[in-house]
């Protein structure tokens, strides 16, 4: 599922590259039609694996900390993320920014904790620093280059 996963992120980048450069169809009209594809299926798998009861009682119990959850994810981390992205994709090379997917579970972590009050574990701060820190050595990786310091 990993492999696929993967693949279907490079796969959704590269259309994203060639319907970005080669029309006039912005990054969020982008986002916005292709999230209407996913919603007939996700409907039906969550009948098929959980039923109408189920879905009912979800619908009944929503909080407003649900509620601002959903607005969260799907206006700024879908809409403005997918956005941005397609728009860095149809502006620059994909070599040079597929990096910065890495930020995502970063970006996540940091906003639980700064918007839900989640704890972060030791764990989850090392890891961030070093994805953070591999992200700055791999983009500004000619800086830090020891043959080119010592040309003078």
């Amino acid at each position: 599922m990993t492999l696929g996963a993967a693949v279907s992120w490079a796969l959704g980048n590269v259309a994203n590259k060639i319907i970005s450069r080669d029309s006039q169809v912005t990054g969020i009209s982008l986002v916005v039609w292709s999230a209407l594809v996913a919603i007939v299926p996700f409907f039906a798998c969550s009948l098929l694996f959980e039923g109408v009861d189920v879905i009912r009682e979800s619908l009944l119990a929503v909080s407003n900390r649900t509620m601002w959850a959903l607005v969260y994810l799907a206006l700024f981390a879908t809409i403005f993320g997918y956005a941005a992205w397609g728009y860095l994709l149809g502006r620059y090379e994909a070599w040079r920014i597929a990096p910065l997917s890495l930020l995502v579970p970063v970006v996540g972590i940091i906003s639980a904790n700064l918007l839900l009050g989640e704890a972060l574990s030791g764990e989850q701060v090392v890891g961030a620093f070093m994805i953070v820190f591999g992200l700055l050595l791999n983009t500004f990786s000619g800086f830090f280059s020891f043959a080119r310091w010592g040309r003078g």
